[in-house]
């Protein structure tokens, strides 16, 4: 069985009706071209990899908050002022990471998280 018949006609290969139904009546309508096939490695939390197509995968960088909750403070230093609490699993934007802080964005509420608690960022890593 062709893998992209699992929710859509593609390449002349009928759509497998019954996964469809199983994923809740899931139907792909766009056909998505041959050239599109760069595919990047992806990981989960708990470790589990995988290949995605490039362009299902955004630019966007995000985290999820891991262990306990985790302070968004005003500024990137221990000792800020705590400006919102983020729960365990809590998926926000990042930005402006450096010297182990990022700033983590959750629909509009954001402040400054040490890269430690987020998965989704090395603790050294720097971004703009």
């Amino acid at each position: 069985m062709h893998h992209a018949t699992l929710l859509g006609e593609f390449d002349g290969y009928p759509m497998w009706t019954w996964f469809s139904g199983f994923m809740g009546g899931i139907r792909f309508k766009n056909y998505i071209p041959d050239f599109a096939a760069a595919r990047v490695k992806v990981e989960d939390p708990g470790g589990t990899q995988g290949w995605m197509l490039g362009k299902l995968v955004s630019d966007t960088r995000t985290g999820l908050v891991m262990g306990n909750v985790a302070e968004l403070l005003d500024a990137p230093r221990f000792g800020g002022r705590v400006v919102w609490r983020a729960a365990p699993g809590v998926v926000g934007r990042l930005s402006k990471c450096a010297n182990g802080w990022c700033y983590f964005d959750v629909r509009g509420r954001g402040g400054y998280v040490e890269a430690n608690h987020l998965w989704g960022v090395a603790p050294d890593e720097t971004l703009g």
